[in-house]
Formats: C-alpha cells, sequence, structure tokens
C-alpha cells in the first residue's frame, strides 16, 4: 500500500538521522554511509538540493576508505550525487558524477550492466535540460542498446527510458514522436507496475499532454491523479483528490495544472461554460495543494521552487475566474479572482524578502555579509578542486570532507545570524491573503479602492 508522504517525510527524516547517530557510535561506516544516501533521497524529494547534497558526499566520503569490499554501494552513491545536481540544475556538474558511477560499475562488473544503465539514462536528461536535445537523444539511444543487453524485453525500467525520450521530442514541439513513446511507456506501465505507482502517475501526466481528444486526455488526467493519491477513489473528471491525499505533491500538482488547461482548450471548441467552471475547480485543488504542500517541505529554498510552479496555477485561475464573470455576472467569481491574485501577489513579496534584500532589510553588518560571502566563495573554490583531483580517491575524500564541513560550518552561522537579527528569521514563510470582505471593511460606503501596494 502506498504511504501519504508530505508530513511523512518529516517523521521518517527524523528517524534516519536518529539511527545514522547510532552508526555513527557504533562505528557502523557502511551503515551509516546508507543512512546518509536514504536521507539525501528525502531531501531531494522535497527539493531541498543544498541538504540533500551535504548528506550525499558525507556519504561517498566514508566509502571511499571501505573499499573494494564497499564498491557496489559507493556506485549508488556516485549515482545519487548525480541526480541531486540533476535535479537542482547543475546539469553539467551531474553528468561528471553520473560518469563516475558508470566507470566504477564498469571496473567492478564489466560493460553493459545493469546500473551503467540508469545513469547514462540520467546523462542524456541533464543533456536534455541543457537544450542538447540531439546529444540527449544519442545519449538515450545509447542506454536503449545497453538496456537491450541486460534487461528482457518488458522490463519496467524502460518505462523510464521511453517517458524521457517521449519527453526530449515533446520539448522540441514533435508531438507525434512523443506521444508515441509515452504511449509505449503507459501500456508498460500499466501491465508490469503496481497500482498507486510513480511510474503510473508520470505515464499518465505525460500521455495526457499529447493525447488530442480533450476527453480521453482529461481521463488519463483523472487517471493519474488516482494513481498519484490515497483515499481518493472518484475517477469523475468533475472530482479532483484532497491536498492530504497526494503522496506526490509535484507530481500531482503538474496534473491538476494539466487537466485544468485541458477544460480550457476543450471549452475553446465546445464553448461550454460547465468545461470553464471545471476549469476553475481544478485550479482551486491545485490552489489548495500547494497551500498544503509547503508545510511539509523544510527549507524555504524547497518552498520557493514550489512558489514557482504556484504562479501559473493563480495567474491561469484569475483569467478563468475572469472569463466566468463576464459570462454569469457572479461576484463568486471576482472573489475567486482577487484570492488567487492575493495568493500571487504574496508570492511575488515572499519571494523578494527572501533574497539577498533580506540582508538589507536586517542591517546586517559588512563584516557578517563578508563572511556569508566567504563562505559561498570557499565552496565554489573547493568544488573546482575536487572536479581536478576526482580521480585520485585520497585527494578527493579529503575535499569531500572539507566541503561537508564547510557547510555544517555554513548552517550553523546563517542559524546563529537569524537569532542575532531576528527580522531574517520573521520574514514571513506562508501566504497571507487578503479577502474581498477584509479590504471592505476598511472602506467607508463612499470610497472605492483602485489599487494598493
Amino acid at each position: 500500500q502506498p504511504r501519504s508522504r508530505g508530513l511523512g517525510d518529516v517523521y521518517k527524516r527524523q528517524i534516519l538521522n536518529q539511527v545514522a547517530g547510532e552508526f555513527e557510535k557504533e562505528n557502523h561506516r557502511e551503515e551509516l554511509a546508507k543512512t546518509q544516501r536514504s536521507i539525501s533521497r528525502i531531501y531531494q524529494r522535497k527539493k531541498d538540493f543544498k541538504t540533500a547534497e551535504e548528506y550525499i558526499r558525507k556519504s561517498i566520503s566514508i566509502y571511499d576508505p571501505l573499499v573494494p569490499q564497499n564498491l557496489n554501494n559507493k556506485v549508488y552513491s556516485l549515482h545519487q550525487m548525480g541526480n541531486v545536481l540533476k535535479d537542482g540544475g547543475q546539469y553539467e556538474a551531474s553528468i561528471l558524477w553520473f560518469q563516475q558511477a558508470i566507470d566504477l560499475k564498469n571496473n567492478i562488473s564489466g560493460s553493459p550492466n545493469y546500473d551503467a544503465c540508469f545513469s547514462t539514462l540520467n546523462i542524456g536528461k541533464a543533456y536534455a535540460q541543457l537544450g542538447e536535445y540531439q546529444k540527449s537523444l544519442q545519449v538515450y539511444h545509447q542506454a536503449s542498446n545497453m538496456f537491450g543487453q541486460v534487461l528482457c524485453e518488458k522490463h519496467p525500467k524502460y518505462i523510464k527510458l521511453w517517458l524521457s525520450m517521449g519527453s526530449c521530442y515533446f520539448d522540441q514541439g514533435q508531438r507525434g514522436k512523443a506521444h508515441k513513446f509515452f504511449e509505449m511507456a503507459y501500456d508498460l506501465a500499466k501491465e508490469k507496475t503496481q497500482e498507486k505507482s510513480f511510474d503510473r502517475v508520470l505515464a499518465c501526466l505525460n500521455l495526457a499532454r499529447t493525447t488530442q481528444d480533450f476527453d480521453k486526455a482529461l481521463m488519463i488526467c483523472q487517471e493519474g491523479l488516482w494513481e498519484g493519491s490515497v483515499h481518493f477513489e472518484s475517477k469523475g473528471v468533475e472530482d479532483n483528490p484532497l491536498p492530504e491525499d497526494a503522496f506526490s505533491e509535484f507530481h500531482t500538482l503538474r496534473i491538476l495544472e494539466e487537466k485544468a488547461n485541458i477544460f480550457q482548450k476543450k471549452y475553446q471548441q465546445s464553448l461550454d461554460e460547465k468545461d470553464l467552471v471545471l476549469a476553475l475547480g481544478t485550479y482551486q485543488a491545485a490552489s489548495d495543494l500547494v497551500d498544503y504542500s509547503r508545510q511539509s517541505f523544510f527549507t524555504e529554498s524547497a518552498k520557493q521552487l514550489l512558489a514557482k510552479r504556484a504562479r501559473n496555477i493563480y495567474e491561469n485561475g484569475v483569467q478563468v475566474a475572469f472569463e466566468l464573470f463576464e459570462k454569469r455576472n457572479n461576484n463568486t467569481f471576482t472573489e475567486t479572482a482577487f484570492r488567487m491574485m492575493e495568493k500571487s501577489r504574496s508570492l511575488i513579496l515572499l519571494e523578494a524578502l527572501q533574497t539577498e534584500a533580506a540582508s538589507e532589510i536586517a542591517k546586517i553588518p559588512d563584516s557578517l555579509a563578508l563572511q556569508r560571502l566567504q563562505f559561498r566563495k570557499t565552496l565554489l573554490e573547493l568544488e573546482t578542486q575536487f572536479q581536478l583531483v576526482k580521480n585520485d580517491d585520497k585527494k578527493a575524500q579529503r575535499i569531500n570532507n572539507e566541503i561537508f564541513e564547510i557547510k555544517k560550518k555554513q548552517r550553523l552561522f546563517e542559524e546563529e545570524l537569524a537569532k542575532n537579527y531576528p527580522i531574517i528569521s520573521n520574514i514571513k514563510t506562508e501566504l497571507d491573503v487578503l479577502t474581498i470582505s477584509d479590504i471592505q471593511e476598511k472602506l467607508s460606503e463612499e470610497e472605492t479602492l483602485l489599487e494598493y501596494l
């Protein structure tokens, strides 16, 4: 049975940290390294890539003196480092780590091998994110040849390969080719994976994006919402899961956004206002999920990534609400539009306050601001050194340890800074949204508000 994630991830992280502490006390180095890797995955899923990177670096540094008996586990940690950097937008750096994982695994098992297949696949994903689509497709075809040599014809791992190839074609505007790969991934996911799996959720999301029949695309979205939720049994397109039922917030958010967009496109063809109403209801469900999800994201950097995803939802929701008001002259729609505009404005303000401008607001002394900058400069220098000596295990291990320790000091410094300059920690981290009635209470009968800051 799938577990509801969100706050569950918080508890899992706490337990793993306790376990890691016990392993460290008992000097169980290999088990500690595995636990560090598991903690890294939780932070990665919650989009806190900085902390995820810290934990996986520590895992790698632990494995270095344990080799050769632990080479396979080191491969997994090298691959995880690549994943963290790739998902965090450091695509070129991620390629280097994936290649290290491939080289080490090839030395252990020869080529091709199971693990090298997936590191190769992820190199293709990194090139796609860099916009180097032809190079990406070349790597995907290389991965496909490797898959063919080490996996059976209908192995579930082909799902990830086909989704990646489809996305590469989709991003180039080749929707027909993309649809072919998405359909293959969807069919294989239905045949070979369990219900409520991430593979099924992603297969539904991507197939819906390229399905031209709107009603069929909506049903695929609905299937994806069902696959990605617990306690959500309705498959009718008018229904959406409750925020607390989503076990993968980002995937569910993407499906809701896609579903609302399809309703809008369908309205342009049908001119049936019901489609607009359903689009607005879906945007509202997505908005509710954003609000709920913020409490389970550990850091502000992760919450800001969620906020960036939310902005399009608010803007499109406002557009649909105003369109419905023009057609039905119902003030309920203006209230909905106003609330979504307020959420969008709050996000913009929140992001502005959480930038370097916060340092100026807090009146941080130049000496501390310089120390803050020095941490970043040192880390950049160490990263550069690491790339130069990565093939020398002893030197690479030493630099890895230095990076981990500097980041730990950086975190303690930031915590002390927030303690001594409370305005930094007091900057609002949740959305505080006005309603129309809040503003009306402030105005007399003779006053009209045109705009406020």
